[in-house]
């Protein structure tokens, strides 16, 4: 049901190209039945190519069109305004933030910074231009558009500000810096930042030292599968073990030890069937990997396919397993995906997986868990001293993880806490 409201939504390449952000691909209906008009705004363009939107969405190119500061001091001493924000923003950084000792060195945080007031002047004058009556503004990162936005609210200039907060976004690991930039300054102005899990909620509250409140949990969610779903809820000794892995082809994605992990499978001559969705640098590691295994063992190398053709994978055939060896996650929406057609996933018990995985939904490993180890777990499957029930794990899905039930409450949220 529309509201009347305008949303302003940032993102970082949606809805160009067909890899970035395809998890928005699940929300975006939502937020367009929610608000009377959206409007993307994201940074990049690598690729041309748009994906189809909603009628009432609109995409503006504001951010991609705009030229990064060449000499941040030279930008920031060039008007009393900026100088006087610089000051104002880092002074408080410096008092109130855990991570303080950084921001001592400078460099990067003041490039960092005046990139950020220069776009907050573009979004400015794009407000005054386009005349739009206090519209909802809503980061799909933490680290985006959010400090831009958290200086144009501080300013008075804008009044609603949310955004969520992914992986690369939340944690100071992941950042050169040494921390995500300016983390309790933004929380300080906008109203507030909602979590993909419950991990990363409490890892952010452990990096603030004030508005914790702010902080809360909205995980993301996957449409209910409609179509007629395979429901084998026991392995039979005359159908071949199907695993499926999705993921893009990074180092710490560790796709290349399935290979030898498959081949020490006690598999008793049983066939199984390996596919994997996604591409990726180490894809000519994966392949070499994969040329090695036994001949019991089939491999399916899909690569970059649209996100309706992995699901339509799931909906013709009937999936044993779903197997992720990533060192890093959030609370990857490719595991909600397998879930809601009934599969059973195996991963680390690492960041936000074990709130999607658990003993009647998966199996957890431990970090440190070897290829030998590994492989004793899905034998272990295959010989069915563990199972799992399809529909138990359905039912999981629907309670957690359905993009109706969770969407809808996030586009709530959105619209009851503004100012």
């Amino acid at each position: 049901m529309k509201t009347g409201e305008t949303l302003v939504f940032f993102t970082l390449q949606y809805p160009y190209g067909k890899k970035s952000e395809t998890f928005i691909e699940n929300e975006i209906q939502y937020l367009a039945d929610a608000f009377e008009r959206v409007i993307i705004i994201p940074r990049e363009k690598i690729h041309t190519e748009q994906r189809i939107l909603p009628q009432n969405v609109e995409v503006n190119d504001l951010l991609i069109n705009n030229v990064k500061v060449d000499n941040q001091f030279k930008y920031i001493l060039s008007s009393i305004k900026r100088f006087m924000a610089v000051l104002g923003i880092y002074t408080y950084t410096v008092l109130n933030d855990k991570k303080r000792v950084y921001y001592l060195k400078g460099g990067y945080f003041i490039y960092y910074l005046a990139n950020a007031l220069k776009e907050a002047e573009l979004i400015a004058s794009y407000l005054e231009k386009s005349k739009l009556k206090h519209p909802i503004f809503y980061d799909y990162w933490f680290v985006n558009t959010t400090l831009s936005l958290a200086h144009l609210k501080s300013q008075g200039t804008i009044s609603n500000v949310y955004c969520r907060a992914h992986g690369f976004d939340v944690f100071n690991e992941r950042w050169n810096c040494g921390t995500v930039p300016f983390r309790q300054y933004i929380l300080k102005n906008i109203n507030a930042v909602f979590a993909i899990s419950k991990y990363n909620k409490q890892y952010i509250n452990g990096q603030l030292n004030r508005f914790k409140e702010k902080v809360g949990i909205a995980y993301l969610g996957v449409r209910e599968n409609t179509s007629n779903v395979c429901a084998k809820n026991k392995i039979d000794d005359t159908t071949t073990f199907l695993i499926v892995s999705c993921a893009n082809l990074f180092p710490f994605k560790q796709i290349e030890r399935i290979p030898e992990i498959l081949s020490l499978v006690q598999s008793e001559q049983k066939e199984m069937r390996w596919v994997h969705f996604g591409d990726g640098p180490n894809e000519k590691e994966v392949l070499e990997a994969a040329h090695q295994l036994p001949t019991n063992i089939a491999f399916e190398y899909k690569g970059h396919v649209a996100n309706s053709d992995v699901l339509d994978f799931y909906a013709q055939n009937d999936v044993d397993l779903f197997l992720s060896l990533s060192l890093k996650e959030g609370l990857p929406v490719s595991m909600m995906e397998a879930q809601s057609f009934g599969v059973p996933i195996m991963a680390y018990s690492i960041f936000g997986i074990p709130e999607i995985v658990n003993d009647k939904t998966g199996v957890l490993l431990e970090v440190h868990a070897t290829n030998e180890e590994i492989s004793q777990k899905i034998t272990q499957l295959l010989q069915k001293k563990i199972h799992f029930n399809k529909t138990e794990i359905r039912q999981f899905f629907k309670e957690k993880f359905s993009a109706e039930r969770n969407f809808k409450s996030f586009t709530q949220n959105l619209l009851q806490n503004d100012d």
